[in-house]
């Protein structure tokens, strides 16, 4: 009997975040009579961890490792490990400060911090940094393994990091992925003397999976019974989801006369702010903060339109997983967008301004024909990709 290979899988936590949602995705589509799989993670909390399988090993990350994230300002936290962790800590913070600004917080956070982290002493045969940042370095430094593959779920030049830094890192990788052709040639563009390490790999979308989860009721009955438009996004409370355009955007619907109730899933640090700006724009009934949901799809069956505001994003998974439920789409033209929807034919892409938005989504109200002609393309394809999995198969085996 052939010898299963070890697999290393490593991301912070299976909190709600796309790349969560995708893993979870690929640990469940993986053969597990082909790998043995190890899922480091330095949180083993979340939101999507009851869905990882039970072949998958977990790891959990040590609390050194955890520390990188933590600000010194969480006096409780650290007040269980001790003050020389925490003066350490604070040390570690000035000096990112005063000698690395010009890096990704990412970046210089690893800069300072990872001599206080322990290498793994298990040795691999694949080990894989499913998120760019902390997690990607630590594959490089901290991880023995045959071949090394680094993740980057965002169109890289948007994220703002070190091409510089990461120059090392990517090159001592076998292949750094990414979900979208846009992704690829930003890498290629950033690093062209490494252009032949970037490849796509698409999110695993599992259509059997999805359809099955839509099928139960949510909870809310003021969403599933409301008489007029149903909106839906879904996506982490931080700036690249662009929630003040959304807001903006249903200011500018409620103008219209349009009769409409906007929830939104997802948790961050943005939601203080959004809720103020839901109140000055007096929203509240009709624009809602639902927070995280452990099952998007059944709030999808039960929506008229998906709407996303994002300024960037790799690839949205939300999006490919909307249209396996066939459902109207109206998203902003940020860069890789054509990546995922065909304007006019799979959904419609508009302009990054609350007018635009809010215009796309009246059209969409207000124009049967339209729908029809995009539901039928939807229809007309099977938007399923689990074969995909095969591709990461040949990427793990080299």
């Amino acid at each position: 009997m052939e010898r299963k290979k070890k697999i290393l899988i490593a991301i912070y936590n299976l909190a709600a975040g796309g790349a969560q949602k995708s893993l979870v995705s690929l640990l469940n589509t993986i053969s597990p009579e082909k790998y043995s799989i190890d899922l480091f993670l330095l949180n083993s909390q979340g939101l999507f961890l009851s869905q990882v399988p039970e072949y998958v090993n977990l790891i959990k990350g040590s609390s050194n490792f955890s520390l990188i994230h933590h600000s010194p300002a969480e006096f409780k936290y650290f007040f269980k490990l001790g003050i020389w962790l925490w003066m350490k800590v604070v040390y570690s913070r000035l000096i990112s400060k005063c000698f690395f600004r010009n890096l990704h917080k990412e970046q210089a956070h690893w800069k300072t911090w990872s001599q206080n982290i322990e290498n793994l002493p298990k040795e691999y045969d694949c080990a894989i940094g499913y998120v760019e940042g902390c997690m990607n370095y630590f594959v490089i430094d901290k991880v023995k393994a045959k071949r090394k593959i680094l993740w980057i779920h965002n169109v890289y030049t948007a994220l703002k990091y070190n091409p510089d830094f990461d120059f090392d890192f990517f090159s001592k990788a076998d292949n750094v992925v990414t979900m979208s052709e846009s992704g690829v040639e930003s890498l290629q563009h950033t690093f062209p003397q490494l252009k032949q390490k970037f490849i796509v790999l698409e999110n695993i979308s599992n259509g059997k999976l999805i359809e099955k989860f839509s099928l139960s009721s949510i909870e809310e009955n003021e969403y599933k019974n409301f008489k007029g438009l149903k909106l839906l996004s879904i996506g982490r409370l931080m700036d690249q989801k662009n929630y003040p355009l959304a807001i903006q955007a249903a200011s500018e619907l409620r103008k219209k006369g349009i009769v409409f109730l906007w929830y939104v899933i997802g948790e961050g640090f943005d939601r203080a702010k959004l809720e103020a700006l839901i109140e000055k724009e007096n929203l509240g009934k009709v624009f809602k903060l639902i927070g995280l949901r452990e099952n998007p799809y059944q709030y999808m069956r039960v929506a008229d339109m998906i709407v996303m505001t994002s300024k960037f994003e790799g690839r949205s998974i939300a999006l490919d997983e909307a249209k396996i439920l066939h459902k109207l789409i109206v998203t902003t033209n940020y860069t890789s967008v054509a990546d995922v929807v065909e304007n006019e034919k799979t959904g419609l892409i508009c302009e990054m301004t609350p007018q635009a938005v809010a215009d796309a989504i009246t059209r969409l109200h207000s124009n049967p024909n339209l729908v029809d002609a995009i539901i039928t393309n939807l229809k007309s394809k099977d938007w399923d990709n689990t074969s995909e999995v095969e591709k990461y198969y040949s990427v793990i085996e080299g």
